[in-house]
């Protein structure tokens, strides 16, 4: 039969399991084909019907599989739908200024983010948070190690000295405003040359803030419960990152030592040391520069978490950048 087919040239492959004989087409024929036995056809269509159960066996486990597969994606599927919906509303450059928002806001722009914030901050107990301005916390990224980065600081002062000052005219909140008044006597008496008396206010100033506004309140101990909020890691996220660095010299700052305890005493800001054991090695000017950073830092800190009020329904949706 297929030497008549005209369409093909080639001849065409019997179906699976079908035995060679003159049947094509692969259907059931109560008559014989030409020059076909009976054993022959039934053979053929036996064959066939085998094939037509495998066939539909493996059809019926395709339907399952693939019904497997709809309930494996319809969540998937969903949260497409959603995104789909809500992806073309979403303003991305509001988005990102809403992020960056959280960034203190004297960072530079480049690099956003880098390694060397957490042991500036934390290690050394340098501030960094709202003093001193960007390019001069770039400088501070440059540096590498502590000393150079005292010395940048001395080289920079009096600009250093004008950051103080407008954070702490801008920390108006009415909870601060005898702290507000005295911070500007501290920095007064620093321009004064009165380094000391500076540091000795600074150092009482911010002792004052951290167990008023730092500390939660009942703490046993303000020593212990200041260095526990003060603690910051590289896994600390951007929303909770401006607090955690503006706290993170918290931890030198409250650094103990005693006339018993083992070696030298620290040579680094200390408010044990600057109270109970002043020296002219404690009261250094660099110490009383990063007495009057930490005392600006912390009150424009506290005076934004005061002033920051919680955010409504609508007010949370927008801080996505989604447009109603």
């Amino acid at each position: 039969m297929s030497d008549n087919n005209p369409a093909s040239d080639a001849p065409s492959e019997p179906p699976l399991d079908q035995p060679t004989s003159g049947r094509e087409g692969g259907l059931l024929f109560d008559e014989l084909a030409e020059g076909e036995t009976a054993e022959e056809a039934a053979a053929w269509n036996t064959a066939f019907v085998a094939n037509l159960e495998a066939l539909g066996t493996a059809w019926g486990r395709f339907r399952e599989v693939a019904a497997e597969i709809g309930r494996a994606l319809d969540p998937a599927l969903k949260v497409a739908a959603a995104l789909a919906e809500v992806l073309p509303r979403i303003d991305w450059h509001l988005a990102a200024e809403r992020l960056t928002s959280y960034l203190p806001p004297n960072w530079p722009e480049k690099p956003m983010f880098s390694s060397r914030y957490l042991p500036i901050s934390r290690d050394d107990g340098i501030p960094i948070v709202w003093v001193p301005r960007s390019d001069i916390v770039s400088g501070l990224l440059d540096c590498s190690d502590r000393a150079s980065c005292l010395k940048l600081l001395r080289e920079r002062q009096v600009d250093i000295l004008e950051d103080c000052r407008r954070c702490v005219a801008e920390s108006t909140h009415p909870q601060l405003g005898e702290v507000q008044v005295l911070a500007g006597q501290a920095l007064e008496a620093f321009t004064s040359g009165l380094m000391a008396p500076s540091q000795a206010l600074a150092v009482i100033l911010c002792e004052s803030l951290i167990a008023d506004h730092v500390v939660p309140s009942g703490s046993r101990s303000v020593y212990a419960a200041a260095k526990e909020e003060a603690l910051v890691d590289e896994h600390v996220t951007i929303v909770a990152m401006r607090r955690a660095f503006a706290l993170a010299p918290i931890d030198r700052f409250f650094t103990g030592w005693f006339r018993t305890s083992p070696g030298p005493s620290p040579t680094e800001l200390s408010r044990h040391l600057s109270v109970h054991l002043p020296s002219l090695q404690q009261y250094s000017p660099e110490n009383s520069l990063i007495a009057v950073m930490l005392l600006a830092s912390l009150l424009r800190e506290i005076h934004q978490e005061l002033t920051d009020t919680a955010p409504t329904s609508n007010s949370a949706q927008n801080s996505a950048g989604v447009a109603p």
